[in-house]
């Protein structure tokens, strides 16, 4: 198959006329700067060049949106940065929508308008190249988009972070006061200064030449922080690190956040036995007495049964179960207050206390209703046995 046959595939589907297929087979071809290449096989040529005719193959058929996952995946260094500039080009040009799925920070920030950071199928945070970059909503993106010192952190007040024990300044507010953080900075903006002029003072560890900059890593207050900088410090020099207030990103803590996912999972796998408890001891048995209340022997609906409420004998326990419901209610009510003081005073795991408070009663309740229904299965078992064995005594 020759490439101009690999580029009109889809256009054959279609049904196109043979003019109008050769007429976009020369377009595609121009626009990825492969003309002249009609009648070569896709084998002849370089991975660029195969990269390049299959995205000719794709817009040939003019897509509102073109889908690209890992177009670039195969390219050594130099090549994907190339193709990156002719896909930018191509975006331009054609003015459609390109879905570009990356793994690659760089493609990401370089080539799109809008990025869509995504974790475990969920997303993070939508914005722009700079927004995600510059102001990473949580740990995963700053972590995910470049390089990133991420510290655990705590909130002094309003402008005033303490990270490793030293206070930094900031531009953030609203985390409230002393509260546990996420600090993010950037390896570039932080600034090796005299160990004097530093908020905090460390050893340069380890040094590694990128060609614009030199990569360090520092130990300062127990953590190695990473250094982007155009100036070089030796191994082993003792330097102060300084922090402009507008480059430290202060985000709510991460492991607050999963320990109140895994509350609400501990809470969701609680009420399960209880849902089906009472489906199974208070819904199921009230439908059932709504139907046999609403119904005949025959099953045929009548008001009869409600009609008797009002015999003397079912007032006298209608009365009865209402008072005996009124006295219970209160003996609650009064139980339940100095409970209360007692549980917002002391220290203790109230989901469980609580959880054990409402489900012990209605357990003991079915616990009495299972052993009554014992006594009374118990006798009539013993009855149908007595009068089967009376029967039987009579035959012979």
């Amino acid at each position: 198959m020759t490439i101009a046959e690999n580029i009109a595939f889809g256009l054959k589907i279609k049904g196109k006329s043979q003019n109008y297929i050769n007429d976009k087979i020369r377009y595609a071809l121009k626009l990825v700067n492969l003309e002249g290449f009609e009648n070569r096989t896709p084998a002849s040529l370089s991975g660029g060049q195969q990269q390049r005719i299959a995205i000719a193959r794709a817009i040939v058929n003019e897509p509102k949106v073109l889908l690209l996952d890992e177009p670039l995946g195969a390219l050594d260094l130099k090549l994907r940065q190339d193709m990156q500039y002719e896909l930018i080009r191509l975006k331009n040009e054609l003015g459609i929508t390109f879905i570009y799925v990356t793994h690659d920070q760089e493609e990401a920030l370089t080539m799109s308008d809008t990025i869509v950071v995504m974790n475990q199928g969920y997303i993070q945070q939508v914005g722009t190249p700079e927004d995600i970059y510059n102001e990473p909503k949580n740990a995963f993106v700053a972590d995910f988009i470049g390089d990133s010192n991420i510290l655990s952190a705590t909130m002094v007040h309003d402008r005033l972070v303490n990270i490793l024990g030293a206070n930094f300044p900031c531009v953030d507010e609203g985390f409230g006061q002393k509260k546990p953080v996420d600090a993010v900075i950037r390896p570039e903006d932080i600034d090796l200064v005299k160990p004097e002029d530093g908020i905090i003072r460390g050893v340069v560890t380890h040094v590694i030449f990128k060609g614009v900059h030199y990569e360090m890593e520092v130990m300062a207050n127990n953590y190695e922080w990473l250094v982007h900088s155009t100036d070089m410090f030796p191994v082993g020099a003792e330097v102060g690190l300084r922090v402009d207030p507008f480059d430290i990103q202060i985000m709510k803590n991460q492991n607050l956040k999963m320990r109140r996912r895994q509350e609400l999972k501990s809470r969701k796998l609680l009420s399960g036995p209880y849902l089906f408890w009472a489906a199974s001891f208070i819904i199921i048995p009230l439908l059932m007495i709504l139907y046999y209340g609403l119904t005949d022997k025959n099953g045929n609906f009548t008001l009869m049964n409600l009609a008797q409420i009002t015999t003397q004998e079912n007032l006298k326990a209608l009365g009865l179960a209402l008072l005996l419901s009124f006295v219970s209610t209160l003996i609650c009510l009064i139980l339940a207050y100095p409970l209360a003081m007692i549980l917002s005073e002391k220290n203790v795991n109230q989901t469980s206390f609580i959880v054990l408070i409402f489900i012990l009663p209605m357990w003991m309740n079915f616990l009495l209703r299972t052993l009554a229904w014992q006594n009374l299965l118990e006798k009539t078992v013993s009855s149908i046995w007595f009068c089967a064995f009376s029967i039987f005594r009579s035959l012979r």
